[in-house]
């Protein structure tokens, strides 16, 4: 038994001292040149965290046609997703409230809470999974270290939802929470889908003139489209398949398919990587060079910024989808520090 100890010991101690590799995350202002990314190397914790992604085999799941994948989705239990944690439930304050018979949450810290700031959290998931334990991890960490309320949104995914059920409930939550907080600083939080709510949630309220403040801030993890991509991009997006950990380029056929969606439907919705962002607060921005979606990411913020606006991005190289939430690796934490930073300031 005593052995086994030191081994476990000596297994850690090993995988913390090897954490200390060559930086993976630049700001786009100050990007690598080619030759330094090529020594660019992530850290073990993070190479075993993507082993294990890559063992759970998630481009089984997201590389089935959308018949498939209506099938798998339809059939999946996710009720205990929508379970709050008991460690949030016991560490805050949880007010829940209802809308389109769906739950929000607003988690608050026990003491000490600050009421000038607030962050709308829309959890990722490509619109057919439910809030998942990292994101609840990243809600923790958001209210325990600034000491602010996170509201966290449950919106509808499939089979319940379409464009126009999602962006309502999106709309009504956000509209709740600037009632609830009139005068706090919003800043919103997604990653993956909910990074491209998070924008077209502000493309909606603009095009549409509704009489809702903006939100202060956008911080968007992995963003990514299905439509209006050039063949440049889906050459550079196939390029990296073979690096990507989770997800398939046949996705880009089945998501459609199975929303029933095209370009032309839902303008904001598709395509919320292009537009006006001349009306859009500043924006902050976070992708993995190993995630199929990186290619979209730097022509978005060059849009953003001809267009005259703040953005700032920063690429996790040899990283991937969603890096900044991971559990274990430094890089995650060190991406995750920034977010904060960028919440506080």
């Amino acid at each position: 038994m005593r052995i086994y100890k030191w081994l476990f010991i000596l297994f850690f101690s090993i995988i913390s001292f090897s954490c200390a590799t060559t930086n993976t995350i630049y700001e786009y202002a100050n990007r690598p040149s080619p030759k330094e990314i090529e020594k660019i190397e992530p850290s073990i914790r993070y190479k075993l965290f993507a082993g294990i992604v890559k063992s759970m085999d998630g481009k089984s799941i997201w590389g089935q046609d959308a018949e498939h994948m209506a099938a798998y989705f339809t059939n999946l239990d996710q009720s205990k997703r929508l379970i709050v944690p008991k460690k949030i439930r016991k560490g805050f304050t949880v007010l829940e409230t209802k809308i389109n018979n769906r739950s929000c949450y607003l988690v608050e810290p026990k003491t000490n809470q600050r009421s000038d700031k607030v962050v709308f959290f829309l959890h990722g998931g490509g619109f057919v999974f439910e809030i998942d334990f990292f994101h609840w991890d990243a809600v923790e960490k958001i209210a325990d270290t600034l000491s602010v309320p996170v509201f966290v949104p449950m919106y509808p995914v499939y089979p319940e939802n379409n464009p126009d059920s999602i962006m309502q409930f999106v709309i009504d939550a956000y509209t709740k929470l600037r009632m609830d907080f009139p005068d706090a600083e919003i800043t919103l939080l997604g990653d993956s889908s909910g990074a491209d709510l998070s924008l077209s949630l502000c493309h909606y309220l603009i095009k549409n003139t509704i009489d809702v403040p903006l939100p202060d801030k956008i911080i968007c993890v992995s963003p990514a489209m299905l439509f209006g991509l050039d063949d440049d991009i889906l050459k550079e997006m196939k390029k990296i398949e073979p690096t990507d950990v989770v997800f398939s380029m046949k996705m880009m056929e089945s998501l459609p398919a199975l929303f029933d969606l095209s370009v032309d439907s839902v303008e904001y919705f598709a395509t919320p990587l292009y537009g006006d962002f001349t009306q859009f607060p500043p924006l902050y921005v976070f992708s993995g060079t190993a995630e199929i979606f990186y290619p979209q990411v730097p022509l978005f913020v060059e849009r953003v910024k001809e267009q005259g606006k703040q953005i700032e991005f920063y690429s996790g190289y040899k990283l991937m989808h969603g890096w900044p939430f991971m559990p274990l690796a430094p890089e995650s934490k060190k991406g995750f520090a920034i977010i904060l930073d960028i919440i506080a300031k």
